[in-house]
């Protein structure tokens, strides 16, 4: 196997490894998984450009564009978990503001 084809194989890895992370991403994990994403991101962002350096453009995205499909569906992950997260705010929010209300109605009934 050439240099090449390692790299290659170890991006997917990598982008397997970074998917896997996001669809077992809980409240109670959060904080480990996401030092462990931002770590894979890294990495794979240093493979991507390195492989841009050291071969030229055409051999560099025949391989690239079978990856695009993966990374896409990483981003939408990404969205999700954080759409689900301004959902989850927005709702305590406005639970929070219904109780500072009600304290504010039995403060003026007294």
């Amino acid at each position: 196997m050439n240099n090449l084809e390692y790299k290659i194989q170890e991006i997917d890895t990598l982008l397997n490894c970074i998917s896997d992370s996001l669809s077992t991403l809980t409240e109670d994990n959060f904080d480990k998984t996401l030092e462990e994403l931002n770590s894979s991101i890294k990495q794979y962002l240093s493979l991507k450009d390195d492989l841009k350096k050291r071969y030229p453009t055409d051999i560099y995205e025949n391989y690239e564009s079978s990856r695009i499909q993966l990374t896409k569906q990483i981003r939408q992950k990404f969205d999700n978990i954080i759409s689900g997260i301004r959902t989850e705010q927005d709702l305590i929010k406005s639970e929070l503001v219904n109780i500072q209300n009600q304290k504010k109605l039995t403060n003026y009934n007294r």
